[in-house]
């Protein structure tokens, strides 16, 4: 090889060498910024979870639109200490429950024990986010999913089915968040205003 070669070489070596440190610009993927733990009080308890919810948008076009696949998202976002982004991917979980249910027909997907595990995941850390980012702005997920679980209670009446797993869920729900007003959420999909009344 003449020393023309010998420098082309060289070069390409040194360009391949750039491109995997990432010194080429724009070559490297952009990281996915790090959530703020929860215990961090220099960010707004608002910003936090709004942060959050950023990155739950981000994300969430790169997951299969089932509840098993959002529990899973939100199980990993919560694993890399995440739990504001983890909060609404197991609030989609539930979202994504009632629409088979609801929306679709209990008959054909009825709802099973394992309901139970995207429903402890939501409640457990909204509690936990309650308890640590007491002013994050949580009252639009509490009403979203106590609207899920209420039609979904009323759709396992109607079609004779026993709904106390998510009348007890309701019951948590209410504990966690007492001071926010659920009494404008319907229990039957669709709403109408004679409806509005609880199941017991």
């Amino acid at each position: 090889m003449g020393v023309g070669g010998l420098v082309a070489a060289a070069g390409a070596a040194a360009l391949v060498l750039a491109l995997v440190r990432g010194v080429v610009r724009g070559t490297r993927p952009a990281k996915e910024p790090r959530p703020v733990p929860i215990g961090d009080t220099r960010m707004l308890d608002g910003d936090w979870l709004t942060a959050g919810a950023r990155r739950y948008e981000a994300l969430l076009p790169q997951i299969g639109p089932s509840a098993d696949a959002a529990m899973a998202a939100g199980i990993t976002r919560q694993r890399c200490g995440d739990p504001a982004a983890a909060l609404f991917f197991y609030q989609k979980a539930i979202d994504l429950l009632h629409a088979d249910y609801i929306l679709h027909d209990i008959g054909e997907h009825s709802p099973t024990p394992a309901d139970q595990a995207p429903i402890d995941r939501f409640l457990g850390v909204l509690a936990l986010i309650r308890e640590q980012r007491p002013g994050a702005p949580i009252t639009a997920s509490v009403l979203e999913v106590t609207h899920r679980l209420r039609t979904i209670t009323t759709a396992c009446k109607d079609a004779g089915l026993d709904p106390t797993r998510y009348l007890d869920a309701l019951d948590r729900l209410e504990s966690i968040a007492p001071d926010i007003d659920v009494s404008g959420i319907y229990w039957r999909y669709p709403a109408s205003p004679d409806e509005n009344e609880a199941c017991s």
